[in-house]
This record gives C-alpha cells, sequence and structure tokens, in this order.
C-alpha cells in the first residue's frame, strides 16, 4: 500500500511502527556482529589456532605493502601461501593501525553484522539460524570472507567487489545480484588498482599455479546428480545452486 493512500492518523502509526523495525533490525544486527566480533578475536589470539588475522592477513599485508612502497607479491608461493587479488588491499587499509588479531576481528564482526541485517532486512528471521551452523562457526574461527560474500545476496553493490577478492566464491552470488552500480563500484577499484600496480593481474595468476580446478558438477560418481537441480531452475535459490556447483573451485594440488 502506498503511504499516500493511508489516512494521515494511520500513517504516522504505520511511519513510527517502521521506524522502531528498523531500529530493532539495526540494533539486532549490531548485537550479532559484536558477539561475531569478540569471538573471532578470541578465536585469533589463542595459541591452537595459529595466533594472527586468519584469512584477513592478505588484505592488511597487501595494503601494509603499498603503503610501504614494497611489492606485495614480492615473496616465494606455495600451495600453503597463495596470494589475493591486488584490490584485497582496499578491504585492509582501514585496519592496517591496528593489531591483526583486532582487526580481523573488527573485519569479521563488520561482515557478520551486515549479514545478520541483510537476512532482517528480507524478512526472513529464520535465515538466521545460519549463525549456529559449523560453516559459519569454522569462518568465524579463521577470520574468512564467506559472511561477507553472503552479505553481497541482500546487498548486491558489494557482489562485483567480492569477485575482485574471492572470483571463485563471490562470482555465483555476483552473476544472480548483478547492478549497474556494483560494475561502475568494482570497475573503479579494478582500475585504480591497475594503476597502481598495471602488471598484478600476471604476477597473481603466475603465483597461483599450485592450485588445480574442481567443478563439482563433473566429480564421479554423484557429482551428476546435481544437475537435478535444473528441474527447478525457475527459482533463484536453484540458479545459485547450479552457479556454485557448476563454477571451478581451486584446492591445494
Amino acid at each position: 500500500m502506498h503511504l499516500r493512500s493511508i489516512p494521515r492518523h494511520q500513517g504516522w502509526m504505520w511511519r513510527t511502527w517502521h521506524s522502531v523495525r528498523w531500529y530493532r533490525q539495526v540494533l539486532l544486527a549490531m548485537m550479532i556482529g559484536s558477539a561475531a566480533a569478540v569471538l573471532c578475536y578470541r578465536f585469533r589470539t589463542l595459541p591452537m589456532y595459529f595466533p594472527g588475522p586468519g584469512d584477513f592477513n592478505w588484505a592488511l599485508d597487501t595494503a601494509t605493502a603499498l603503503l610501504q612502497g614494497r611489492d606485495p607479491y614480492d615473496f616465494e608461493p606455495s600451495s600453503l601461501k597463495v596470494p589475493y587479488p591486488l584490490p584485497v588491499a582496499l578491504f585492509g587499509l582501514p585496519f592496517v593501525t591496528l593489531p591483526k588479531p583486532l582487526a580481523a576481528a573488527l573485519f569479521f564482526g563488520g561482515s557478520s553484522g551486515l549479514l545478520a541485517y541483510g537476512i532482517l532486512r528480507a524478512g526472513d528471521v529464520w535465515r538466521l539460524s545460519v549463525f549456529a551452523s559449523f560453516p559459519y562457526l569454522y569462518a568465524l574461527m579463521f577470520a574468512q570472507w564467506s559472511p561477507l560474500i553472503a552479505a553481497a545476496w541482500f546487498f548486491p553493490l558489494l557482489a562485483p567487489l567480492l569477485v575482485l577478492i574471492k572470483p571463485n566464491i563471490a562470482l555465483p552470488v555476483a552473476i544472480n545480484r548483478v547492478t549497474w552500480r556494483g560494475i561502475a563500484l568494482a570497475g573503479s577499484v579494478l582500475a585504480a588498482s591497475l594503476i597502481i600496480y598495471p602488471s598484478w593481474p600476471r604476477r597473481w595468476l603466475e603465483m597461483t599455479g599450485e592450485y588445480q580446478q574442481m567443478i563439482a558438477l563433473l566429480t564421479l560418481p554423484f557429482g551428476p546428480l546435481l544437475a537435478l537441480a535444473l528441474l527447478r531452475w525457475r527459482q533463484e535459490r536453484v540458479r545459485l545452486f547450479l552457479a556454485i556447483v557448476g563454477f571451478a573451485i581451486p584446492r591445494r594440488v
């Protein structure tokens, strides 16, 4: 119903209810994000989990190297030390002055809060159960990017940008959530990165050589059965699923 078609007294009530609802969503999202940040920091400072920023390390190291005028790709790559694309520095820049575990915790908490707000704004409160799932808890322990990529489903502006950071994971989300504003933002960041370091795409691709590709849809014996999802291809979540299992996922040799 359009607001203009609502009587004045009822319109005031509707606006008040909508405002209260928004504040409740923001408050709950902030609570979830804060709890995630605290827990992530705890894990990132435990000796058994190799203290440090976890998967957020590349964002911090790349940003630091650029600020210091060093080549962020000046090291010997290995199956355990494969760099991210240069635009990852954009996410590390706001945190470079902080202790690394704290920087990772704030990044992960912010990502979790954004995901929670996206879920609440969409009205799918039951989806908050994702924060109790093992994949999320694993991502929390190692300060991974998956909550931010999941949040891009609700905030499409982020999706193309995250393809520049984690192309193998973010691309299935981006092709289902592509917008011109998102493309423009990602294009601007990519152009800026090429101005700063014109040859970084070649350097990065050379240093990912120890990874091999795996396409879940083509794995035997059960991979082809995933194609049965095509029977429900009109559903948005099915198209996302098919994009995920149909793209090549890098794994260590």
